[in-house]
């Protein structure tokens, strides 16, 4: 899908999962137990306006290839299909924590945002989520 000021697009019509949908979502889902931390990796353009709007819900820490005001650029093309398959911000985020399984989401963030071209990479609900240097990726990788 693609990333608008509106929320996440999937057919670029009125087929769009808005930030407050979203949140609403994520609100229900802590208040009923299915989750104790949440994160969530967004890659697309205006990707933090996902990350803006779902602010204040505990456990859930939002990742995303640019803020609230600015496309994600691609980066791997499929000639055949004549596609966009990726940018350079999951690229990053792969072989960070291929690298490293048990890297700290604080080094992650700031290893991806160093390495991201074309836009700011942004990170949301910080202070809703806990330790960011005591939080590693190896809780939400299967063994």
């Amino acid at each position: 899908g693609h990333g608008t000021d509106r929320g996440l697009d999937w057919d670029e019509g009125d087929d769009v999962l808005r930030p407050q949908t979203l949140r609403t979502l994520l609100q229900q889902m802590h208040d009923e137990g299915r989750y104790r931390k949440m994160l969530m990796a967004i890659e697309t353009c205006y990707s933090g306006v996902m990350g803006e709007g779902c602010t204040g819900v505990p456990g859930v820490l939002l990742l995303t290839a640019s803020n609230a005001d600015e496309p994600s650029w691609p980066e791997q093309r499929d000639s055949e299909l004549q596609v966009y398959l990726s940018n350079n911000f999951t690229r990053q985020f792969q072989q960070a924590i291929d690298a490293e399984p048990s890297i700290s989401l604080r080094d992650l963030y700031y290893r991806i945002a160093q390495e991201t071209n074309g836009s700011h990479v942004s990170i949301y609900n910080t202070s809703c989520f806990g330790s960011l240097y005591q939080t590693t990726m190896r809780e939400f990788l299967p063994e």
